[in-house]
């Protein structure tokens, strides 16, 4: 990462959170995170939000704590965002893309396809998938209660992912998105959706907490492997591997700890690089690996070729080429271009005296003329004149600044860092470079006549309109003829006869204040020459929804605006997209921050309105609310809590006090009856808000009303709270449970099909052998809970 995107204080304070262990569950999507944080015991558990660039450059974030809502950043998004990259420089999202983890999870998923089902449960435990002709082609099994649990939460317990509840949609294009909508998903997004990509998060994340493992290969020795199996304390896995698949695999296998070596750079190690400033050049030291020669497929039959890599029995993996650059002790002028512009990475790792950053920067530009009136151009990264300072030199699109090191550049305006427009050439400058000059006080083009200025106004009431503005030039001094353009010294430059831009701007004309919007975004390039039509200045931090019940149970929208310090809500006008502040310009909203027209007013909902609002609003407002109920929140762990259950005096029925439990709250299985009853969509709940057409509240379709007791629990008979527990989602009493004891005890007999009170065997003279004893036990289990028929 190039820097800290927070106050250094708050990355402070975030790095003590992460060394108390504060920092826990990541949850990522390429590059969108959610981080449980739990500052302290007492403290609500948060998950800020971050999205990031490959290179690690903050996009977005937010957290709810009170904070971030009042400066835009917090110890929890700092925290957060040193987790991301724990010891590494880049981001986790990068480095799982690249890992040996997903390389292997991404090739069963083309394999065995994208569903549970692909699996097949093993003889003393464990999974597989299988080939057509039934050849094991994958396994994975776990080695300890934890791994077990994890296990069957990945492949069995998920949770369905959808646009509005979950991470994975975030970084879809349009085009992913409508594929996804008119079912034909992508293999990537269909990956990321399903059970492999957990698999190898899993996994990537016990390497990331050093969790120990070995990965062995069969056959062991001098063939190429066909099997991989990598076991941790927790959990092993095993693939056969063809051999197409190996040109994938090698890269992600360099670093680790294998049966078989890998030569990247052949016989080439590095033991470090250097740079001399005042030489300009790199130095590499290197030691050969290996004193003989790595054969190629033409020298040895036995050489097998992978893609760029060559497999030989005695050797191992090596690459099929190395760049002659690699194998120079020093290089310089082209030859240091080439390097930087091809192993930027091996330099990252390797070069120990200076920083090299390979997050893209952008230049500014500082312009002046000479007593010739020729333009010049120089541009700087931190500091004017920094790129010309001591040793400080441009590498092609990199450049290496003294005593901060190599930054890699954006495509910038210009190819050369210090340029000079001669003044027979400035005029076809001009007109070629516009939005780049106009960037530059005092040198800014106006397509007015030269006699005037073209400039605007805004009225609340009646909108935005433009008119001529004149500015007679007597007493201006420093005018310089251009051909088509006219240089007035601290003010810029403007065209001599009307631009043909004008004929769409032109002086009189006026825009509705509904039409603001959509007219800049149409004509933003030559809005763009109206001196002080768009501002410098964002004076919105951010803006979004608040979402609440109000006390009689309604949904209230309330927008909500957090200004720029220095800036009242009096003193800016919202027009869509963007906002005016009068005497600096439009800024455009930043990302998220347009509320929608409907709602820039408090609105309260009525009960007939809500249902839609539900349905089609909801999941389209998400990325504009700021604060949300509870209750109207989707839950992404809903649970039956079992409170208590007892049997009554018929055998076979059961009385059973039963609650939804999320991790917003619960509700009572009753109140939904009633619900559905009332043919209600949604009900707003304690848990959240539930959406009654979900499939797994068909039970409850089939209670009758008469079933509940009015203590509200609900009464069933054994078979059908036995089919109830196989299709639902349930979790155990508590100790705080009323009758907790005998409510387990019912619940172990029922789970293991066993009976406290034994069959009475007493005047059978039979002697019954083990498997006899044990199918008594179960016909007495069945009679005593009414299944026998």
């Amino acid at each position: 990462m190039l820097h800290a995107p927070f106050q250094k204080a708050l990355m402070q304070e975030g790095q003590l959170l992460l060394e108390k262990g504060c920092v826990r569950q990541i949850l990522f999507s390429e590059g969108t995170y959610q981080v449980e944080v739990k500052p302290s015991k007492n403290e609500e558990t948060l998950w800020p939000f971050l999205q990031l660039e490959d290179t690690g450059r903050v996009l977005d974030h937010f957290c709810t704590c009170e904070q971030a809502e009042k400066k835009g950043e917090c110890p929890h998004l700092a925290a957060a965002f040193l987790k991301i990259f724990g010891e590494s420089i880049e981001p986790l999202h990068v480095r799982f893309r690249h890992s040996l983890w997903n390389q292997l999870m991404q090739m069963a998923a083309k394999r065995h396809g994208y569903e549970v089902e692909s699996l097949h449960q093993q003889a003393g435990g464990g999974f597989y998938a299988q080939s057509l002709s039934n050849k094991k082609l994958f396994a994975i099994r776990a080695h300890t209660k934890k791994g077990e649990k994890q296990l069957e939460e990945i492949l069995f317990h998920r949770v369905l992912e959808t646009e509005e509840t979950s991470l994975k949609f975030s970084n879809l294009s349009m085009e992913e998105l409508s594929l996804w909508r008119e079912g034909k998903p992508s293999h990537l997004l269909r990956y990321e959706l399903c059970f492999w990509s957990d698999l190898g998060k899993w996994l990537m994340f016990l390497e990331e907490e050093g969790a120990p493992y070995e990965i062995v290969c069969h056959p062991a020795k001098k063939v190429l492997p066909k099997e991989l199996e990598i076991a941790f304390r927790e959990v092993s896995v095993k693939f056969y591997l063809a051999e197409v698949n190996w040109e994938e695999l090698i890269p992600s296998l360099i670093d680790k700890e294998t049966p078989f070596a890998i030569y990247p750079y052949q016989e080439l190690v590095f033991d470090q690089m250097l740079y001399d400033a005042q030489q300009r050049s790199f130095f590499i030291d290197t030691h050969h690996a290996l004193q003989t020669k790595f054969p190629r497929p033409e020298e040895e039959a036995e050489v097998r070729v992978l893609g760029p890599w060559l497999f030989h029995p005695e050797i191992g993996f090596y690459a099929k080429e190395v760049d002659p650059l690699l194998r120079q002790a020093q290089l310089s002028g082209k030859e240091a271009e080439l390097l930087l512009m091809r192993h930027a990475a091996l330099l990252q790792k390797y070069l120990m005296n200076v920083a090299l950053y390979v997050d893209p920067v952008e230049l500014s530009y500082t312009l002046h003329f000479d007593a010739e009136y020729n333009l010049h151009i120089e541009g700087y990264l931190f500091k004017k004149g920094d790129l010309q300072e001591g040793d400080s030199q441009v590498f092609g699109p990199w450049i290496f600044v003294q005593d901060r090191g190599f930054y890699y550049l954006k495509g910038g305006s210009f190819q050369e860092i210090v340029q000079t427009i001669p003044r027979k050439r400035l005029s076809i400058f001009v007109s070629q470079h516009k939005a780049f000059l106009g960037q530059y006080e005092g040198f800014q083009t106006h397509f007015t006549h030269i006699e005037s200025y073209l400039t605007y106004a805004v009225d609340k009431e009646m909108g935005l309109s433009f008119y001529e503005e004149s500015q007679p030039l007597e007493g201006v001094t420093g005018i310089l003829d251009l051909e088509e353009w006219v240089y007035i010294e601290g003010r810029g430059f403007y065209q001599k006869t009307a631009s043909k831009v004008s004929q769409v701007i032109v002086p009189g004309l006026k825009i509705a204040r509904e039409a603001i919007s959509s007219f800049i975004k149409a004509n933003e390039d030559d809005l763009e020459m109206i001196e002080g039509f768009f501002s410098l200045k964002q004076p919105v931090e951010k803006s979004g929804l608040e979402i609440r019940l109000n006390n009689a149970g309604c949904i209230t929208l309330r927008p909500k605006v957090f200004l720029t310090k220095g800036y009242s809500q009096d003193k800016v006008l919202f027009l869509s997209d963007y906002s005016y502040v009068k005497g600096e310009g439009f800024a455009l909203l930043p990302k998220g921050g347009k509320i929608p027209e409907k709602y820039q007013q408090e609105t309260t909902l009525t009960p007939q309105q809500e249902e839609f609002f539900l349905t089609q609003e909801l999941p389209l407002l998400k990325p504009y609310v700021l604060e949300m109920d509870a209750s109207l929140k989707t839950p992404k762990r809903l649970m039956l809590k079992i409170h208590k259950i007892e049997r009554l005096d018929s055998r076979t029925e059961l009385t059973i006090q039963l609650a939804y439990h999320s991790e917003y709250g619960e509700i009572a299985v009753q109140e939904i009856k009633e619900a559905l009853k009332e043919k209600k969509r949604w009900i707003k709940t304690k848990a959240g808000l539930l959406d009654l057409q979900d499939l797994r509240f068909s039970w409850l379709r089939e209670v009758y009303q008469d079933q509940f007791a009015s203590d509200g629990s609900l009464g069933l008979s054994s078979l059908a709270w036995m089919r109830l527990t196989l299709v639902e989602k349930w979790e155990m009493p508590t100790q705080e449970d009323p009758e907790y004891e005998k409510s387990m005890q019912l619940l172990q007999e029922m789970q293991t099909l066993q009976t406290s009170d034994l069959f009475d065997l007493e005047g059978f003279t039979s002697c019954l052998r083990p498997y006899q004893e044990r199918g008594i036990q179960w016909l007495w289990f069945l009679y005593s809970y009414g299944l026998s028929g």
